[in-house]
């Protein structure tokens, strides 16, 4: 079986003992192009916190 995982372009995602690691145990590595957050699903959360959590908030100073 194999699996698969999508990664961006991290310098810890490009090293070679990973890569080795990820195909040793059966996963498919399939790279986001650079500069493409419509692709990357977590963007949407972050999108989400700062327009809905973040925003509505008043926070004290020190």
């Amino acid at each position: 079986m194999r699996r698969g995982s999508i990664w961006d372009g991290g310098p810890c995602h490009r090293a070679k003992i990973v890569q080795a690691a990820a195909a040793e145990l059966g996963f498919t590595l399939i790279a986001l192009p650079g500069y493409s957050p419509d692709l990357n699903p977590i963007e949407g959360l972050w999108k989400w916190m700062r327009e809905d959590v973040t925003h509505h908030h008043c926070y004290s100073t020190a």
